[in-house]
């Protein structure tokens, strides 16, 4: 058929086919192998659930699919953004050792415990101040995961108290 055409079906007795162009299969298993399952990319990230899926509806992921409604299907995020998204914080943080200099610090995770109530959207302001720069955050253990980055006590305070965060 002309390569134009994406797919057709074909009823042949009680069996239905669907088929498709080699370019655009070829096409569509490289779309796919770069896909991740919303689990996949929540542990890449190295953030919750719940915090994926504020990402999602704050769409930080533009080529994200979500799940087909009444279909059994499962989110599609690509694999390349999300490294992208990470790369991107992980660059705006400081590079340093633990030591007297640094004692004061949060995880993530806790800065969330202490001020997630504040916003529902918390985790977001979070990630775009650390971006720029209105938060200092380390990446000190270089795992290059958002749970293992250690924000500044004093910097998450002075902003919750001085701002909207």
């Amino acid at each position: 058929f002309p390569s134009h055409d994406r797919a057709r079906k074909e009823q042949k007795g009680k069996r239905e086919f669907t088929l498709v162009n080699r370019a655009n299969l070829e096409s569509r298993i490289h779309w796919l192998k770069d896909q991740l399952t919303l689990k996949e990319a929540y542990e890449r990230l190295g953030v919750t659930k719940k915090q994926m899926y504020q990402l999602l509806r704050a769409k930080e992921f533009k080529s994200a699919v979500a799940p087909a409604p009444g279909q059994y299907s499962l989110w599609r995020i690509s694999a390349y953004e999300v490294d992208e998204y990470l790369r991107d914080i992980i660059t705006c943080c400081h590079v340093a050792d633990i030591d007297d200099e640094y004692p004061s610090y949060l995880t993530l995770g806790r800065v969330m415990q202490f001020f997630g109530h504040r916003r529902s959207d918390m985790l977001i302001a979070i990630l775009d101040s650390i971006r720029s720069g209105k938060l200092k955050a380390y990446d000190l253990t270089n795992k290059k995961k958002l749970c293992t980055l250690l924000i500044s006590k004093c910097s998450t305070y002075r902003l919750c108290i001085h701002s909207s965060l």
